[in-house]
């Protein structure tokens, strides 16, 4: 999860430095850092948002899978303990 948290991060990073540097071609050095600053919490919280999404999916097919297999056959955490392969 973390490398996901990361990504978004440096997605993040980059497209203020890029849009920066594009902008301080153009402008002022402070409406450049404006831009950039602007555009990196946009993205990065745009990446973030879509991060979630796709782990809440993910969560809730997980969630899916769990519930359709019968109870009799889930083991209690303290019968894992027991069960010699499950120390394998």
């Amino acid at each position: 999860m973390l490398e996901r948290h990361l990504s978004n991060l440096l997605s993040g990073i980059a497209s203020g430095v890029g849009i920066g540097f594009v902008r301080a071609i153009t402008a002022r050095p402070w409406v450049a850092f404006n831009w950039a600053i602007g555009l990196f919490v946009f993205v990065t919280i745009g990446t973030w948002k879509i991060c979630r999404r796709r782990m809440r999916s993910e969560h809730q097919c997980i969630q899916v899978l769990v519930d359709s297999v019968p109870r009799v056959r889930r083991k209690r955490p303290e019968e894992l303990n027991k069960d010699p392969l499950y120390h394998m």
